[in-house]
């Protein structure tokens, strides 16, 4: 019986963040260090961090040359290898659906995907994840972000969050695990796991 895991791309597979950062640091007035991002300011973000940030992701090229973690290939062919079948769930707005695609084809990581799935308009990205989470009966998922993570874990998928300065708060509970980064986590579960 195959095992459904889900994997989040930003913060998890590839630093995005760290890129995203350097483009608007670039630009903006006020320069940015990674451990300023953390919950309050994502809850609370500057109107120029919030425009700048979009025109990162509303360029291809940007987002398509974001570099994976160390390890990640590997990692995802480890799940692959031990009957994982591995989604993808994205809350990035649909003009990247394309780019997304090519980002998973450029790393070559196409391939190890057994589905993508893009949220509607209309869900928040906690509640699609969960949603997500609770329909394909994931047995664990790979998220950085507190308010997701919390999300999925009330459906008692077992998360796996990967340590970042925006989700040290996070309570970790029966459900919830903190992993340095996306490759001890899938260590941490495949040697956990029934």
């Amino acid at each position: 019986m195959s095992k459904n895991v889900l994997v989040d791309i930003d913060d998890v597979l590839a630093p995005t963040q760290e890129k995203i950062l350097a483009y608007i640091n670039r630009r903006a007035r006020k320069p940015l260090m990674l451990s300023d991002i953390t919950g309050d300011f994502l809850n609370n973000k500057p109107h120029e961090y919030d425009l700048l940030r979009k025109e990162f992701f509303s360029t291809p090229k940007l987002v398509i040359d974001i570099p994976l973690y160390p390890h990640v290939k590997m990692s995802l062919q480890k799940l692959k290898r031990n009957g994982c079948d591995i989604h993808i769930a994205s809350s990035r707005k649909e003009y990247l659906r394309p780019t997304i695609e090519k980002w998973l084809q450029k790393k070559s990581l196409l391939s190890l995907i057994s589905k993508i799935h893009y949220r509607q308009k209309e869900l928040r990205g906690d509640d699609f994840k969960a949603n997500i989470a609770r329909l394909c009966r994931m047995k664990a998922a790979f998220e950085d972000r507190a308010d997701i993570v919390e999300a999925i874990a009330s459906t008692k998928t077992r998360v796996y969050v990967i340590d970042k300065p925006w989700n040290r708060k996070i309570s970790l509970n029966k459900h919830i695990t903190r992993a340095a980064d996306f490759t001890a986590a899938v260590d941490h579960f495949l040697t956990k796991r029934t």
